[in-house]
């Protein structure tokens, strides 16, 4: 009998402990049903406006850079001068060219003149050949600024770059230096058996060979 009345008495604990379960669940949902619908009436009070000139634009036509850069090439003459018991030696940019023949063992100088014409934004440009030396040449090719490199070529190159991330200021007319003026000083010293001839000349013009691209 004992043991039927403690059965009785863990199966009705038990149904309790049950039926509490349910109503805290039951209240829980109950709040939660509650939140939910508060929330949703207060967003629906709020109706979304227009403010005009607030927000974002993308522009496409706003540089940075200049792309208005165009370039020409002159010979160098060397000339030693004497002064105060010294011999100097100077060069003598003073012919424009398109091509130039450099013979074997003789050096040739050259220098490539970049004018920006735009007077807000400065540029920065590389310079290239879009084909430079032959087969079987022997070459050495130096810039003396406005970086100072050397380099061999021993053979035809496609793309051969002779400067990179050059700067080229603003042009200003009131700029002593040159307006808008990046001066590249180089030279090609041949060391072969046979002649080389460079071509120097712009991009769709007369013995085009050279390009800049901007960086």
């Amino acid at each position: 009998m004992k043991a039927n009345n403690k059965r009785r008495s863990k199966t009705e604990q038990m149904k309790k402990s049950i039926k509490r379960r349910g109503v805290i669940l039951i209240s829980v949902l109950a709040v939660l049903i509650l939140m939910v619908n508060v929330i949703t009436a207060s967003y629906s009070w709020f109706t979304p406006g227009k403010v005009n000139g607030a927000g974002m634009e993308y522009v496409d036509t706003i540089a940075n850079r200049s792309e208005q850069c165009t370039f020409k090439t002159y010979r160098g003459t060397k000339i030693t001068s004497y002064s105060s018991g010294h011999y100097i030696d100077q060069i003598d940019y003073n012919t424009e060219i398109t091509t130039e023949s450099v013979p074997a063992g003789e050096t040739k100088y050259f220098r490539t003149s970049i004018v920006n014409a735009d007077t807000a934004n400065a540029s920065d440009v590389s310079l290239y050949f879009s084909s430079f030396g032959q087969a079987n040449c022997n070459l050495t090719v130096a810039v003396i600024f406005p970086s100072n490199t050397v380099r061999t070529v021993s053979a035809a190159q496609t793309d051969y770059c002779l400067i990179r991330n050059a700067y080229v200021k603003v042009h200003d007319e009131k700029d002593v230096d040159g307006p808008g003026l990046l001066q590249v000083d180089w030279f090609v010293k041949n060391t072969g058996s046979s002649a080389v001839t460079v071509n120097v000349g712009p991009m769709g013009g007369s013995n085009a060979n050279m390009y800049i691209l901007y960086n």
